[in-house]
């Protein structure tokens, strides 16, 4: 997801009871839509036969473009899904968590940033 200094202990404590916990074991695929957000929390896995690290996103990435595809569990894996209307309820509940998302997506150089404004000439 985000760094956890991103965000407040309220914020987390928001979104720990709306998320949920996948489990996959060695070999297990996993389809990804654009349904819900997934965070890989622990374990060894590829997707679309690329190995991807823990904090790696799936599906619907808040404020950047969704990754879907096949994620495919090398090792016992844990991913943490939240469904795509409580993710819209907490962009537009919880202005910290929005505001730390943006902030995330701008200093991770997300590729699927296209919101910024570039620099405005005010002469």
């Amino acid at each position: 997801m985000c760094s956890s200094d991103l965000l407040s202990s309220n914020v987390r404590e928001t979104v720990c009871r709306v998320a949920t916990m996948v489990s996959l074991e060695p070999g297990e695929p996993l389809t990804v839509d654009d349904s819900a957000w997934l965070v890989l929390a622990d374990g060894e896995a590829t997707f679309m036969d690329e190995d991807v690290e823990v904090g790696a996103e799936f599906g619907i990435k808040p404020f950047s473009n969704s990754v879907t595809g096949t994620l495919r569990a090398k090792s016992d894996c844990i991913l943490i899904s939240i469904q795509r209307e409580d993710l819209d309820a907490l962009r537009h509940n919880v202005p910290r968590f929005n505001y730390s998302m943006r902030k995330h997506r701008v200093e991770d150089r997300d590729k699927g940033v296209d919101w910024l404004i570039n620099n405005v000439d005010i002469s």
